[in-house]
């Protein structure tokens, strides 16, 4: 019963961890089923050169100009200064939430404005800016003691805080203080890619929709009449923008941590009571795991886990055999533990299947990490049970990397097209006419982008993606129009506005 519950409790699970993957990472409005039209983004853009100096906007600090110091240390302080209570009352403000989900909403409601006040207070700012200046971020315990346990309620607060940089990001762009607007992108960026590199699956997937609301935030920017052009800022943002690896070796580790016993199911013989208890508590500490409430365990699971036992104990003892267990020592196990012994080893033997791919970050492009991963994902979801609740996590952290990379690939050809519209007035006939700097490739597919022209519309475009049928990549367009002096033609509404 315990195999055969958690197992069961554990594929929508699965699921359930990959679409909130996917709707935090794709960094726009979601199509809710697979064939609808692609997330679409309308954007009236300015033709604008690059800066001289070239460098001269930044979304993140320079190396050179970073302090020593520990970032966390300062968002904790920021949070404490105000309080988290008005983060709370922003975030909950219907009125607010709607001006943000509409793309050039128009001027911001008074509760944006009022409501996101503390974060312009000068003692708040100073410790976001010290934050951000900072050359590491350490967030303290990584799971090493509490493991699956360990409670990370400052999450919530930061999350928050997020998107209190996006409302007063979006009031700046509205009212037209362009460097004001930069600043706050720069400090959430940067909340997001230290997110991002932190040690659990949850710091990456909250770092990677940190990530998403500031790129929503900049999309507006890029629309605005006298924004600059951000080609190497935006360039700069992809340099490890999501750094998986380590939250997936803490997370990996979960299982030995909560329950130090498994380590030495292959080196010990339990006593039938030890392993029937080693069995209570991996199900009764699934529940917090799962997200949900387990029925208490009573004799009914205890005869029930013993049908299961012996459904399993013939291909249990199988691999057991295979993988260098004498008879006599497999025999000398309770028949609980040899099950629970072949499970561990599958899962163990699975869950490094899935690791070593991500170990080529750098030598093998995002996408052929991503590809490599999913092609080892068990087909047979019950490998591994009841311990691989978290086999989709390599694949959702690979997939996050290459989503960064498109959407940062995609705005900066934006920021291209613009270069090539301030010297040509028009937009290119074709993507390889722009010379002036490097045009991406779509990092889901690594070829181009699709793009076409019509007079003063152009549309960039990435397709769907399916290595998982079960959670696509959903297909980007942009339309940009670009906008003509006043004289010239009519007026055009400035648009950023996804469909």
């Amino acid at each position: 019963m315990l195999l055969l519950v958690l197992a069961l409790t554990a594929r929508p699970t699965w699921q359930a961890r990959a679409d909130e993957t996917k709707a935090a990472a794709q960094n726009g409005p979601q199509a809710a089923e697979e064939g609808e039209p692609p997330v679409l983004y309308k954007l009236t853009l300015s033709p604008v050169a690059e800066p001289q100096p070239a460098l001269k906007f930044r979304l993140l600090i320079p190396p050179v100009d970073q302090a020593h110091a520990n970032a966390a240390t300062y968002y904790y302080k920021a949070l404490l200064v105000e309080g988290t209570e008005w983060l709370d009352r922003l975030y909950n403000d219907d009125k607010v939430g709607a001006w943000v989900e509409t793309p050039n909403g128009g001027p911001p409601p008074a509760e944006a404005k009022e409501k996101v006040t503390p974060v312009t207070s000068r003692v708040f700012q100073a410790a976001l800016r010290e934050a951000t200046r900072a050359d590491s971020c350490d967030w303290g315990d990584a799971g090493t003691e509490l493991g699956g346990h360990t409670p990370r309620p400052e999450l919530s607060a930061l999350r928050k805080l997020a998107f209190a940089l996006h409302v007063l990001a979006r009031i700046q762009i509205a009212e037209h203080h362009t460097s004001e607007a930069l600043d706050t992108l720069r400090i959430g960026y940067t909340l997001g890619r230290n997110l991002s590199h932190g040690p659990s699956f949850v710091h990456v997937s909250d770092g990677s929709a940190v990530i998403g609301m500031m790129h929503q935030a900049t999309r507006d920017l890029l629309a605005a009449p006298d924004s600059p052009n951000l080609y190497w800022a935006l360039t700069e943002l992809g340099y490890q923008p999501s750094e998986p690896r380590r939250a997936l070796s803490f997370d990996a580790r979960l299982w030995q941590v909560d329950h130090p016993q498994l380590s030495k199911l292959d080196r010990e013989i339990f006593s039938p009571e030890e392993a029937l208890d080693l069995a209570r508590k991996l199900y009764n500490e699934s529940g917090p795991l799962l997200g949900r409430i387990m029925p208490p365990w009573d004799s009914r699971h205890e005869a029930a886990l013993l049908f299961e036992t012996m459904a399993l104990l013939p291909e249990a003892r199988a691999y057991l055999d295979q993988h260098g267990f004498t008879s006599d020592r497999i025999d000398a196990m309770p028949l609980l533990q040899q099950v629970l012994l072949y499970r561990w080893k599958e899962f163990v033997a699975k869950q490094d299947d899935l690791l070593k791919w991500t170990l080529l970050a750098g030598k093998l492009s995002p996408n052929q990490v991503l590809q490599a991963v999913e092609k080892q994902l068990p087909t047979n979801l019950d490998i591994g049970q009841p311990f691989s609740l978290f086999f989709g996590a390599s694949s959702d952290a690979a997939r996050l990397v290459v989503l960064h990379e498109r959407a940062l690939g995609m705005l900066s050809t934006i920021e291209a097209l613009r270069m090539y519209a301030a010297e040509h007035n028009a937009w290119p006939q074709k993507l390889d006419d722009v010379t002036v700097v490097p045009i991406p490739l779509d990092a889901a597919t690594e070829k181009p982008f699709e793009y076409s022209v019509d007079g003063d519309v152009a549309r960039l475009g990435a397709p769907s993606v399916q290595h998982r049928p079960e959670v696509p990549m959903l297909a980007v367009q942009y339309q940009t129009t670009l906008r003509r002096p006043p004289e010239t033609t009519a007026p055009r509404n400035s648009g950023n506005e996804p469909e």
